[in-house]
Protein backbone atom coordinates (compact mmCIF):
# COMPACT_ATOMS: atom_id res chain seq x y z
CA UNK A 1 0.00 0.00 0.00
CA UNK A 2 2.87 1.98 0.44
CA UNK A 3 4.79 1.72 -2.94
CA UNK A 4 4.77 4.47 -5.54
CA UNK A 5 1.89 2.67 -7.23
CA UNK A 6 -0.77 4.18 -5.06
CA UNK A 7 -4.19 4.35 -7.26
CA UNK A 8 -5.13 7.74 -8.68
CA UNK A 9 -7.76 8.02 -6.53
CA UNK A 10 -5.57 8.43 -3.61
CA UNK A 11 -3.60 11.67 -4.36
CA UNK A 12 -5.86 13.82 -2.05
CA UNK A 13 -4.39 12.63 0.53
CA UNK A 14 -1.59 14.91 -0.07
CA UNK A 15 -3.56 16.76 2.33
CA UNK A 16 -3.49 16.45 5.88
CA UNK A 17 -5.92 17.58 8.68
CA UNK A 18 -4.63 18.97 11.59
CA UNK A 19 -6.91 19.64 14.93
CA UNK A 20 -5.17 20.78 18.28
CA UNK A 21 -6.61 22.49 21.53
CA UNK A 22 -4.24 24.81 21.82
CA UNK A 23 -5.59 28.25 21.51
CA UNK A 24 -2.01 29.72 20.63
CA UNK A 25 -0.92 27.86 17.47
CA UNK A 26 -0.77 30.04 14.54
CA UNK A 27 0.15 28.93 10.76
CA UNK A 28 3.64 29.97 11.29
CA UNK A 29 4.10 27.26 13.74
CA UNK A 30 3.43 24.56 12.03
CA UNK A 31 4.61 25.28 9.18
CA UNK A 32 8.06 25.66 10.74
CA UNK A 33 6.69 22.19 12.90
CA UNK A 34 6.30 20.39 9.17
CA UNK A 35 9.14 21.94 7.22
CA UNK A 36 11.38 21.48 10.07
CA UNK A 37 11.15 17.85 10.21
CA UNK A 38 11.98 17.78 6.50
CA UNK A 39 8.31 17.63 4.63
CA UNK A 40 7.45 20.12 1.44
CA UNK A 41 4.51 22.28 2.48
CA UNK A 42 2.65 23.26 -0.39
CA UNK A 43 0.30 24.65 0.88
CA UNK A 44 -1.88 25.79 4.43
CA UNK A 45 -5.50 27.21 5.15
CA UNK A 46 -6.67 27.48 8.50
CA UNK A 47 -10.47 26.51 8.44
CA UNK A 48 -12.45 29.76 8.72
CA UNK A 49 -14.71 28.93 11.63
CA UNK A 50 -12.47 27.34 13.50
CA UNK A 51 -9.23 28.23 14.07
CA UNK A 52 -8.30 24.89 16.00
CA UNK A 53 -8.41 22.70 12.57
CA UNK A 54 -6.37 23.35 9.06
CA UNK A 55 -5.67 21.61 6.15
CA UNK A 56 -1.61 21.22 5.13
CA UNK A 57 -0.99 20.12 1.53
CA UNK A 58 2.10 17.93 1.71
CA UNK A 59 4.85 17.32 -1.75
CA UNK A 60 3.61 13.74 -1.92
CA UNK A 61 1.47 10.94 -0.85
CA UNK A 62 4.56 9.46 0.85
CA UNK A 63 5.04 12.58 2.56
CA UNK A 64 1.47 12.59 4.22
CA UNK A 65 2.21 9.27 5.35
CA UNK A 66 5.14 9.60 7.19
CA UNK A 67 3.95 13.07 8.52
CA UNK A 68 0.73 11.09 9.85
CA UNK A 69 3.25 8.34 10.95
CA UNK A 70 6.01 10.77 12.74
CA UNK A 71 3.26 13.99 13.73
CA UNK A 72 0.10 12.76 15.29
CA UNK A 73 -0.15 13.46 18.76
CA UNK A 74 3.08 15.73 18.46
CA UNK A 75 3.80 17.70 22.04
CA UNK A 76 3.24 21.28 21.62
CA UNK A 77 3.98 22.20 24.72
CA UNK A 78 1.40 23.30 27.33
CA UNK A 79 -0.56 19.81 27.86
CA UNK A 80 -1.84 20.47 23.94
CA UNK A 81 -1.05 17.88 21.26
CA UNK A 82 -1.35 18.48 17.55
CA UNK A 83 -3.41 15.99 16.01
CA UNK A 84 -2.92 14.56 12.32
CA UNK A 85 -5.41 13.06 9.90
CA UNK A 86 -5.46 12.33 5.99
CA UNK A 87 -7.94 14.44 4.29
CA UNK A 88 -9.93 14.31 1.26
CA UNK A 89 -10.45 18.01 1.43
CA UNK A 90 -8.79 20.44 -0.70
CA UNK A 91 -7.15 23.70 -0.09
Amino acid sequence: FFSSELPSKHCSFVFVLLSTDSPSITDDILKELFAGTGYTVKAFKFFQKDRKMALIQLGSVEEAIQALIDLHNHDLGENHHLRVSFSKSTI
